[in-house]
Formats: C-alpha cells, structure tokens, sequence
C-alpha cells in the first residue's frame, strides 16, 4: 500500500469514534410518509475490519477513499461550544430517485471534520493531516469530492500531499493548464482569476486564504481546512483546536510545575511561557507562529521534554 495511504475502513472507524454502531447500519433515511427509518448495513466484511485495532496519530498526511456505492449527500454540521462536535447527517436517493430526506444523524465529539456543508456523490476522499501548534494538538480531516488544481504551490505544499496520489488534486504552474471545470488554487499572486487563492511565506506555515470573498487566517495544517472547507464550518472547528489547545496547555503547566527544581531543566521561565497569554492566544498571527516554534524549540532542549 502507497505511503500515506490508509484503507477506508479503518478511516471510518477513526471519523466515527465511539459512533461505530450508527455508521455501520449507515443512512437512516425516512421513506415516504410514513416516517419509518431504512437502514443500510456494511457487509459482514465491513464491519469484522472495523474492529480491528487502530493507530492512533501519525505525523504525515495521509488520505483514504470513502466509495459509497450508490451516491449519497452528506451535510455536515459543526458545533463550537467547549471542545464543540460536528454533527454527520445522512441522505440516499429513495422512492421515484428523490433524495430522502436527511437521518438523524452522528455526534462526532473527538474529531474536526473540515468540508463543505454538503457533499454528493459516490466517492470521497479524504485527506488527513496533523496539527501542531507547537505540540500535536490533533489531526484535521478534510472532506472533498471535486476536483481542485493548485497553481504555483510552494514545494512544501507538493511535498506534503503531491506525492499522496489524490486524483482530484492536480498542481500546475498556471491556471490555464489546470483541468475545466477543476476549482483553482493559487498562491501568492499567481492568477488573478482563482477561485481560491492563498497568500503565504515560502514555507506555507502561515498566511491567509481568500474563498468565497473571505479572507481565513491559518496556521501550519489549517492551510487544507481553509482551502477545503465552508467558511463557516472552517471558523468553528478553529475555534474547537484552539479550545482543546488550550486544555492540553494547562495540563503541559500543571507538569512542568511538577517538574520544576528536579533534573529536566525546566526553568520558571519556561514555564511562564506556557502559562502567558501568548501561549493559550487563539489569534492565528505571525507572531504568535514565530514564538510558537520558538517555544518548541525549547521544549526540544529539556531534559524532560513537555510534549
């Protein structure tokens, strides 16, 4: 199996959490008038593998292909109170080849799901990507089912996912040689008439993405979230990262505080580090990415290292 590539199973296992049970009789659908829910079952096969032991956390992109068998629209939902959720909702074609309308749909709480607000067909892809700012702070997981067309990437965006083998991901040096009907990206100024563009440093860890007449600021792997992802959908599962960055800051305190005097060289003034409003800052700015390699950069040189 190709590098960074991991089998749908096992991926739908990961997007479903504790929700195993209600994906695998997937699409609870009411038919006609009558309110009752149909419900389709994996095969045997299916759902043996789905209790295979997973892997949790990689550090490379990976990306997995959700085949359907018959099309199907998915709407997702995100909810950003406290670590916040997002909500999969469910529909396949009925009666007449009317779209039913949409189940009840799953709670996925452990999860950041980034896509657009609907999705059709009978193939998904996938894309999985880490999120670290400094420390792992969870993997994001991109939904797409168009075909898109980068132009003018930086090496570090061709690097990352070119060699993933997504189909409907193409990269270009301009857009005119981009495939029609694809959704351009462009980078820095390379096309004034991009569907997206993406302004960013050389590295792409930084930098703004324009989608839809809104400006999205991001960070590190968020730059996929804001290409990818509804607007709204991409500014809440934000604000959840930034919400569960900051519990695993107190906990990374509470440690260093306990580690303080011992042999790990943790200084007090590391520790205020963590502890500063910098450091639990939801701000996406150059300067909170600047000090936050900087932060891992110690963390790095500690005897006892945080994360």
């Amino acid at each position: 199996m190709k590098k960074g590539v991991f089998n749908f199973v096992w991926l739908f296992a990961i997007i479903a959490g504790g929700s195993l049970l209600f994906l695998a009789v997937y699409g609870a659908t009411k038919i006609g008038q009558s309110g009752q829910y149909q419900k389709t079952s994996f095969d045997a096969k299916s759902i043996s593998i789905l209790t295979n032991p997973l892997h949790a956390g990689f550090s490379d992109a990976r990306f997995g292909v959700i085949r359907l068998g018959e099309s199907a629209r998915i709407k997702n939902i995100c909810i950003d109170e406290g670590f916040g959720k997002n909500r999969i909702l469910l529909s396949e074609r009925g009666l007449n080849d009317e779209w039913s309308e949409f189940g009840a749909g799953v709670s996925v709480k452990n999860k950041y799901i980034f896509s657009e607000k609907v999705l059709e067909g009978k193939e998904l892809f996938v894309l999985s990507v880490p999120f670290e700012y400094p420390f792992k702070i969870s993997d994001l997981l991109i939904v797409i089912n168009k075909d898109y067309c980068f132009v003018d990437a930086p090496q570090e965006v061709k690097n990352r996912i070119g060699g993933l083998g997504i189909k409907m991901i193409s990269f270009k040096s301009q857009s005119s040689d981009c495939p029609e009907d694809s959704t351009t990206v462009c980078f820095s100024g390379s096309s004034s008439s991009c569907d997206i563009k993406v302004s960013c440093s050389s590295a792409c860890d930084e930098g703004t993405v324009t989608k839809d007449g809104e400006n999205k600021r991001f960070v590190f792997g968020l730059l996929y979230g804001a290409i990818f992802s509804d607007n709204e959908i991409y500014s809440c599962n934000v604000k959840r990262l930034f919400f569960r960055k900051k519990k695993l800051l107190e906990l990374y305190s509470s440690k260093a505080k306990d580690l303080l005097g011992i042999s790990c060289q943790i200084s007090r003034d590391f520790k205020s580090k963590i502890d500063s409003p910098i450091a639990f800052s939801s701000w996406l700015g150059s300067n909170e990415v600047s000090k936050s390699k900087a932060l891992d950069k110690e963390n790095k040189k500690l005897g006892c290292r945080l994360w």
